[in-house]
């Protein structure tokens, strides 16, 4: 939830403000991918007690990679307000270069974690099943 409340504070007035839309954007997005993965493991715990076992390495990957963008994005804003007040400060353009590879590098691979998580876990658990 404070993530979701991060995310939508007002956005800060300064010179990279592209950049900081940019990693609230896409940290949205994965944001949306983590709360469908809960919901599913919450759900699929009632069909099978062993499908949030098998999704749980990639539920944790989800975790560990949109708490790394919510960082991002505070580190984004701060920048961003950094450099408005102190354009000579190359540490918070270097910060913001960071973001923007997290962005685009990192977050992206929130889709592939939440897919595994929602097709996958129920075909590892077909390992248990004997051979008909």
């Amino acid at each position: 939830q404070r993530i979701k409340t991060d995310i939508a504070e007002p956005p800060i007035e300064g010179l990279y403000q592209s950049e900081v839309d940019e990693i609230v954007s896409r940290l949205s997005d994965a944001v949306v991918q983590l709360e469908k993965s809960t919901d599913w493991i919450l759900e699929s715990v009632t069909r099978d007690p062993r499908l949030p076992l098998a999704a749980s390495f990639h539920y944790l990957m989800l975790w560990g990679v949109v708490a790394g963008g919510w960082q991002m994005e505070r580190a984004a804003r701060v920048a961003s307000c950094q450099i408005g007040k102190e354009p000579g400060m190359e540490f918070y353009r270097e910060k913001l270069l960071t973001v923007r590879c997290y962005a685009r590098y990192v977050l992206p691979i929130c889709t592939s974690h939440a897919a595994a998580i929602q097709m996958g876990s129920e075909l590892v658990n077909e390992f248990d099943r004997p051979s008909a």
